[in-house]
């Protein structure tokens, strides 16, 4: 019987794989560290039938006891959001991975198979086209631009708008912290991990979203951090303008496509996109939660933006389609299934206000030239778009 490690288990992606190998009849060993700000102690939804081990995956000696006798690896633990630092997103998203495959030697665990997660994040902004000048790969937004209240991507060529395209796996163009430490991690999942027998395939998810998705950490996960705003009668504080789009595909079309890669031979060595190619704007989604909510969004547009966000991303995921994967579940569908899943839930200290101060310290967080100051009353109670 195969045996899986799932680092990251007990998360959003993670927990959905695990329930997903169980139903394929694979023993799961979990390796979670249950940290806040994403978990606020042990989540209700682990299983009887999984061996949790927790603690950091950065412990070799918890990954010798982790990887021993598992012969497929996903590897979802990850540092992630716009936490202020840099550090830890190298030494979380790399340096880790390393570690498990040095305990991986030292036990003499049969390893030959690992999925990554990675992220669309590696792209930066995502394609685009001029009308007048034909397609482009975006490099990071200029600065002085974003302070004068200009979100939208020029044209290197005429300085217009351009128009957003989904991005193909060729594109890679990381800016952030995080982004640059996926890329780094894919490089050597990719490069080093073969070298001990081990194939992997790096899988770049759209922006993930469904049932179990953290209400606690105010740095990711926007359908969770605005529906919980609505649940308090909070206001929703939109960074830019609510017009930026991204590819939101549902936590359970990403466990299969996590497994498909596993089982499939031509999926190893490869890197994938993991999306939909709709692009669908925050506002639409605060519009879309209100409705299923029974909630009038009071939304605010003061003028706030983050550095290293970018403005448009949307996922070609031909490649992964041409393995036999394609997404199943519309997102007003994939909504209405959160909502079901989060009304009745027990609502978190609200995380906002922490969160937005530390982006603040951190100089994560700006105010646009004539935007409202950062520091007024309402960035003492501020959402998370």
């Amino acid at each position: 019987m195969t045996t899986a490690l799932v680092t990251g288990g007990a998360g959003l992606i993670g927990s959905h794989i695990v329930d997903a190998l169980r139903e394929e009849g694979v023993r799961v060993r979990v390796l979670d560290q249950l940290v806040r700000p994403t978990h606020r102690g042990r989540p209700d939804w682990l299983r009887d039938d999984v061996e949790y081990l927790v603690g950091d995956v950065r412990r070799p000696h918890l990954l010798g006891e982790a990887v021993r006798g598992v012969d497929l690896l996903f590897h979802l633990a990850a540092f992630g959001g716009f936490a202020p630092g840099t550090a830890p997103y190298f030494d979380v998203n790399v340096t880790a991975f390393c570690r498990i495959l040095e305990a991986a030697v030292a036990v003499g665990a049969p390893l030959r198979r690992a999925v990554i997660a990675s992220s669309q994040a590696v792209y930066g902004e995502g394609a685009a086209a001029c009308a007048d000048h034909g397609p482009f790969q975006p490099a990071p937004r200029d600065p002085a631009l974003l302070a004068a209240g200009r979100w939208e991507v020029p044209c290197p060529a005429c300085g217009r708008p351009s128009e957003t395209r989904p991005t193909p796996e060729g594109a890679a163009n990381p800016s952030s912290p995080y982004a640059i430490s996926k890329h780094v991690l894919e490089q050597v999942a990719l490069r080093l991990a073969p070298a001990q027998g081990v194939a992997t395939t790096m899988l770049r998810f759209g922006l993930t979203y469904g049932p179990r998705q953290s209400a606690t950490n105010p740095y990711c996960g926007i359908i969770s951090l605005f529906s919980q705003r609505m649940l308090r009668r909070r206001p929703i504080v939109v960074y830019e303008d609510g017009l930026q789009t991204r590819d939101f595909v549902n936590v359970v079309d990403v466990a299969r496509a996590n497994l498909a890669v596993a089982f499939d031979d031509r999926a190893a060595g490869q890197v994938y996109n993991v999306g939909t190619g709709v692009g669908t704007t925050v506002l639409q989604v605060i519009d879309a939660l209100g409705e299923l909510l029974g909630v009038e969004p009071d939304v605010r547009r003061p003028g706030w933006y983050r550095s290293g966000e970018v403005r448009h991303l949307l996922t070609d995921a031909d490649a992964l389609n041409g393995l036999g994967w394609k997404p199943t579940v519309p997102v007003m569908d994939g909504l209405a299934v959160f909502v079901d899943w989060f009304r009745d839930r027990p609502l978190p200290p609200d995380p906002f206000p922490r969160g937005f101060a530390r982006m603040r310290r951190g100089r994560i967080v700006h105010a646009a030239r004539g935007a409202a100051p950062l520091d007024t009353p309402m960035s003492r109670s501020a959402s998370n778009g």
